[in-house]
């Protein structure tokens, strides 16, 4: 394998030719047939030292194309930092420039001449640092530069003008076309509405017949209507009744509850005073004595079943209290809806 020269590398003589002796020994084919022949006619010591001469001249000509190699990457890269190094000094100025660029877009300056013809200059001293950048302009450029800036500013405030107008113009149209769309809704749900009332036969006779004049029909269909009236106005009454008996019987009922109140009170207080009174300290002390002293001690042992008796009946007496309390609880609950449910239905049939 051999590595491309470059074309500005300059070699010696020497160089030359020891390039030129490789190539021609690297260019030699030798023959299996022709090998074997020379083995068999020369000696082995003289085959090995060509061999090793041959491959020592092959060694050393791959070291130089290496060695060239590497002189011509290093001139390659010694020209490739060279072109980076260019290239970020031309950004530099690139970047500069494009500052510079901004700079003069932003910060724009005009130099203004006032009423008398002298212009603002920052002075030094120095007649030519002072008045190297200095442009003079008549007075007429001056003026037609106003005259365009007055204009520029006229037709802006036209514009903005214009587009304030357009701007309520929308409004105003969005604004009616909003009514519009809501009066639209407004008669699709009136025709609903209409849609929905059901015109009976009854109804198509009456106007037919008041529109042709007759009064016979009318009046039995008047009559008839009073007569609706008439039996709507009983079962109201009815319903009235039924919850003016309701609501007497919800006042019972809160009577009885509160008698069961007073009841359920008094059998509290009896019970926290027993308990208050109860000295069981000074009931066991006297029951040892009675006990120790008196031979018919085993009559005593009942007395705490006697007890626990009395406060289970007690308990009893409590739960079922309480039992009936709830019960009518639940029928005051449940009648109380019944009645609200029909003084709802009358309110509605009153309406």
């Amino acid at each position: 394998m051999f590595f491309p020269f470059a074309a500005d590398v300059t070699y010696t003589s020497t160089a030359d030719r020891l390039m030129e002796f490789f190539l021609v020994l690297t260019d030699i084919k030798f023959d299996s047939v022709d090998c074997h022949k020379r083995e068999n006619d020369q000696p082995p010591n003289i085959l090995s030292q060509d061999r090793a001469l041959i491959s020592s001249l092959s060694l050393k000509a791959a070291q130089i194309q290496i060695l060239e190699g590497e002189a011509t990457i290093a001139t390659y890269q010694k020209r490739v930092a060279s072109e980076k190094e260019i290239i970020v000094l031309l950004n530099a100025e690139l970047d500069q420039t494009r500052a510079d660029r901004l700079t003069l877009l932003h910060n724009n300056q005009v130099q203004f001449v006032l009423s008398k013809g002298l212009v603002e200059i920052p002075l030094t001293g120095d007649l030519y640092t002072d008045f190297v950048d200095a442009i003079l302009l008549p007075k007429s450029e001056i003026y037609y530069v106003n005259s365009l800036i007055v204009k520029a500013g006229k037709l802006k405030l036209k514009t903005i003008q214009q587009n304030m107008k357009f701007r309520r113009t929308v409004m105003v149209t969005e604004w009616k076309h909003m009514k519009l769309r809501m009066l639209i809704n407004d008669y699709i749900e009136e025709i609903k509405d209409i849609e929905a009332v059901k015109f009976t036969k009854q109804m198509q006779d009456y106007l037919k017949h008041k529109t042709e004049g007759r009064q016979a029909n009318v009046e039995s269909y008047e009559l008839e209507m009073e007569l609706l009236s008439i039996v709507y106005g009983n079962e109201i009454k009815d319903k009235k009744e039924k919850a003016h008996k309701l609501d007497q019987q919800l006042e019972m009922y809160k009577e009885s509850n509160k008698e069961l109140d007073t009841k359920i009170k008094d059998v509290n207080i009896q019970i926290s005073s027993y308990r208050l009174e109860k000295d069981y300290e000074v009931e066991a002390k006297e029951r040892e004595i009675l006990q120790a002293s008196s031979p018919l001690h085993d009559t005593w042992s009942f007395e705490p079943d006697t007890r626990r008796k009395y406060d289970e009946e007690i308990r009893k007496i409590i739960e079922n209290t309480t039992k009936k309390y709830e019960k009518s609880l639940k029928v005051i609950g449940w009648t109380c809806g019944e009645v609200q449910q029909l003084k709802n239905r009358v309110q509605l049939q009153d309406i």
